[in-house]
């Protein structure tokens, strides 16, 4: 699985933007590894559905501590790639050290069920039955009586 991720902030009291896609190589999608969500560590904002954070917002002091995270996730073998778009909380130091924390997360989630589908190894089983040493034998007589018949054309249309 591949993670690429962006921080992209504009000018202004606008709230910082991660930018993240997820996307699995061929291989992990032949082996169908189920999607992987977390929680992250990554703060949500209390008013996340906002694109801008004013001056007199907790987020801004320093001092904000969130109680709710971001769920992040990495794809199902049946769509391969995620993406999305989440709104960080405003920092003047525009650091966001979990964001990075939180992908490795995702990641050690994320292999261990792929790992668990790569050691559910794969098989074939074939067989053939015939008819059982019990039933030919109580038949061999008849079979055998009717093909010596046969051999001298006396009984063409009778049955056993």
């Amino acid at each position: 699985m591949k993670i690429d991720w962006k921080i992209k902030k504009e000018r202004g009291n606008l709230r910082p933007k991660l930018y993240y896609k997820t996307e699995l190589e061929p291989f992990e999608i032949k082996l169908c590894v189920p999607m992987t969500q977390i929680i992250s560590t990554i703060p949500k904002p209390p008013d996340v559905w906002k694109n801008h954070a004013s001056l007199d917002k907790e987020e801004r002091n320093g001092c904000w501590f969130s109680a709710v995270f971001y769920k992040i996730c990495a794809p199902s073998c049946e769509t391969g790639c995620f993406e999305e778009m989440i709104r960080l909380p405003m920092r003047e130091n525009c650091r966001y050290p979990e964001v990075e924390e939180s992908f490795l997360m995702l990641r050690k989630e994320y292999e261990k069920k792929l790992k668990a589908a790569y050691h559910n190894t794969a098989f074939e089983v074939q067989s053939t039955l015939g008819i059982s040493s019990e039933t030919k034998k109580q038949i061999a007589p008849g079979i055998t009586a009717l093909k010596m018949l046969e051999l001298f054309n006396l009984n063409k249309n009778q049955e056993l």
